[in-house]
């Protein structure tokens, strides 16, 4: 009965995979496969082996059988967690970094507010002053002499 059961499920997962990921698959269909060959060494262990030799030999691969599906589902175990904790370190550090982008965002509007004030105190102060600066005069006087000269060019062409 225990042979026609595990043969049952080893075919479920080979055709339906209900896990949710391959990994997972896989390693239920390996599990199946090794206690399918763990029940059918096991009638080796009976009076059907008439050797003791023969069965010590059999219980000696039944162990390392055993020992190596336990050494492949602890090292995917491992695997799984190692993982995990690798992604909750990553987490956490985008979540430290975050909040020092966030921290580094308000002091920068603080520092564009601050400086915005001021630009617009020195805007103010050079608007009310009741003297324009120098190179603001000249500036203002050389587009005034060039609008002349173009308004005469163009009566000449005319």
């Amino acid at each position: 009965m225990t042979i026609y059961a595990s043969l049952g499920l080893v075919f479920f997962y080979a055709t339906v995979w209900p896990m949710n990921d391959k990994v997972n698959n896989l390693m239920q269909l390996c599990n199946e496969l090794f206690l399918l060959t763990c029940v059918h060494l096991m009638f080796a262990f009976t009076d059907y082996t008439v050797d003791p030799f023969k069965r010590f030999q059999i219980g000696f691969a039944y162990l390392i059988f055993i020992a190596t599906n336990f050494t492949v589902n602890i090292a995917l175990i491992a695997h799984t967690l190692v993982k995990k904790v690798q992604k909750a370190y990553r987490d956490w550090k985008n979540k430290d970094n975050s909040a020092k982008k966030t921290k580094n965002k308000e002091q920068t509007k603080k520092s564009q507010l601050k400086l915005s004030k001021r630009r617009k105190e020195v805007g103010e102060r050079l608007y009310y002053d009741d003297e324009i600066p120098q190179p603001v005069g000249e500036l203002l006087e050389n587009k005034s002499e060039s609008r002349v000269d173009e308004e005469s060019k163009e009566s000449s062409i005319s």
